[in-house]
């Protein structure tokens, strides 16, 4: 099985670095003054998706803060 299409191993990062900077600084904009529902739904607009491949949503959201990737 090449790399590209590796599982990552337990508690590695299933995205490159770039991925989590620029969600990081979405929250770090949006956090305090929007619902994790409308920062779930900007993201989404965005084309980002969880570190899974998902939809953004409030729960997934709210795992993906706890530091859960789903």
């Amino acid at each position: 099985m090449s790399e590209t299409f590796a599982r990552p191993g337990f508690g590695t990062k299933i995205r490159a670095d770039g991925y989590y900077a620029q969600i990081n600084a979405i929250l770090t904009t949006l956090r305090h003054t929007a619902s994790q529902r409308v920062i779930a739904d900007h993201l989404n607009s965005q084309g980002f998706r969880t570190p899974r491949g998902l939809p953004f949503n409030r729960a997934r959201l709210a795992n993906y803060l706890r530091g859960v990737s789903t």
